[in-house]
């Protein structure tokens, strides 16, 4: 809040980079699909100072109130992308048309409606484990992770914050819940028409609220427009990322069968025989993409 009181470029690049830092490489602290799925359960978290109740409830809450300030000021991989993009926009500033981006943006609330429903639908929760900002900040990391990861990365320095404005599921249940902003005439005024983000209106649900739009050393910075070829690049980077987030989760989904064991025919188990054969590396990827856990519980319940 105090940022946003001292709309400055080279304050909120430092800012940013101490996210990057702090929330992400040191303590991988990432709202994710995984807390998404906590509001799909309706199972929240009792009240408390703990930060997965802060995280999981507290923040979408007060997104619902001040508007989608989460990806704009505590993302951790919104603020690398942001960071890596500022090294290209510094030297040669580009901007892909806003209406471009509007087209885009529905890939991502697609990608949530697919993800929610096919969690809704099993409730498994190897399905939500595709989302890149669950483990982009664990080591090491998987193959699709990293692949997908740097894709989204290296797209953020042609294309400013390219998963979050395009591909990211969370940043889509967030983008929903921001609209609301009952405390909006209280808010800082924003200017969409010098957004870099894509934004047109003060009334969509893509505004980041990263003030970039208030700060005069990025609102007064000309621009130009892509020509019309790129124009398929990023579709096509767009929709490929997310027909393999969709992929991968389902596959991960059906790769997950293999650990079930078969359902009881309601005889007791004999104490002895041959022990059952289970997939250890699929275990180690559950545990990596963090669907399972190899740290000790916090609490119990009895």
């Amino acid at each position: 809040f105090v940022l946003r009181s001292f709309s400055q470029r080279t304050l909120r690049l430092a800012y940013l980079v101490a996210v990057m830092v702090l929330l992400g490489y040191r303590y991988n602290i990432q709202f994710s699909i995984y807390h998404v799925a906590v509001w799909l359960r309706a199972e929240f978290l009792v009240p408390s100072w703990r930060l997965p109740f802060l995280l999981t409830v507290v923040m979408p809450l007060t997104v619902m109130l001040l508007g989608n300030w989460y990806c704009g000021y505590l993302c951790p991989f919104g603020a690398l992308q942001e960071i890596v993009g500022e090294i290209w926009q510094r030297k040669t500033p580009w901007r892909l048309d806003k209406n471009r981006w509007r087209y885009a943006r529905h890939i991502k609330f697609a990608l949530l409606f697919i993800l929610a429903a096919a969690y809704g639908m099993t409730r498994d929760s190897a399905i939500l484990s595709s989302d890149i900002l669950t483990t982009w900040f664990t080591s090491p990391r998987n193959l699709f992770v990293s692949v997908i990861g740097g894709v989204a990365l290296a797209s953020a320095i042609v294309f400013p914050r390219f998963w979050c404005r395009t591909i990211c599921p969370a940043g889509a249940f967030l983008a929903l819940l921001g609209s609301i902003r009952p405390l909006k005439r209280i808010l800082p005024h924003l200017h969409p028409a010098r957004c870099d983000q894509g934004v047109r209106t003060t009334t969509e649900l893509d505004c980041l609220v990263c003030d970039r739009c208030r700060m005069p050393q990025i609102s007064t910075r000309q621009a130009r427009l892509f020509p019309r070829r790129i124009h398929p690049v990023f579709f096509t980077l767009a929709i490929g990322c997310a027909v393999a987030v969709c992929s991968a989760s389902l596959d991960t989904v059906i790769g997950s069968k293999s650990i079930r064991t078969p359902a009881s025919s309601g005889k007791l188990p004999q104490t002895s025989g041959k022990p059952r054969d289970i997939d250890i590396n699929r275990f180690r990827q559950l545990i990596r993409n963090g669907v399972l856990s190899d740290k000790e519980a916090l609490f119990y319940r009895k």
